[in-house]
């Protein structure tokens, strides 16, 4: 993978960190926050390898986060396959107290957490939040995350009319 990198994507890829070992989720995601180049981009979006999502889905989240400011992080609905939650998403999406509105077009749904393989978030948040905790290694980063960026006044979303689909198995997940 690194051979095939280096000779044949330097164009496409801006910035590259090869590791010898896995530093996990928020640990090489920590890399890329630090760097000084960061700030000038209005927002970050955070894409699983087992996740995919549209062109038009990523505008229907940016267009969120432009019209409503107390919003830091948004996410689509998150599918397993055609017509099918994600498993773990289904019970963030349904959870008590969670509240839908309208904003101008947008279908928002305003929730206490979500999972970041797909996360769409302010750059400000890395300046007023910080970066994922290193004292995780693999699981749970995303969801100090959430309780830090709730915790700092911000809330969390998933804009309804928005599809992306996360790829791991269900079993992990409780349900099978």
């Amino acid at each position: 993978s690194r051979e095939v990198l280096k000779s044949k994507f330097t164009d496409a890829v801006k910035y590259l960190y090869l590791l010898d070992h896995n530093l996990g989720f928020g640990k090489a995601h920590n890399l890329v926050f630090s760097e000084k180049y960061i700030n000038k981009y209005d927002y970050i979006l955070l894409l699983n390898q087992d996740a995919e999502i549209s062109t038009d889905a990523i505008l229907k989240l940016r267009d969120a986060l432009v019209a409503v400011p107390d919003i830091g992080i948004v996410s689509t609905l998150h599918y397993f396959n055609e017509g099918v939650l994600d498993n773990a998403f289904a019970r963030y999406y349904e959870c008590n107290g969670c509240t839908s509105i309208q904003v101008g077009n947008i279908p928002l749904r305003k929730i206490n957490f979500v999972n970041a393989a797909i996360w769409l978030f302010r750059s400000e948040l890395l300046q007023v939040v910080g970066c994922f905790n290193p004292i995780f290694d693999h699981y749970g980063e995303d969801t100090n995350y959430a309780q830090r960026v709730i915790y700092e006044g911000y809330q969390i979303g998933v804009v309804e009319n928005a599809v992306g689909y996360h790829y791991r198995p269900q079993e992990m997940n409780g349900l099978q």
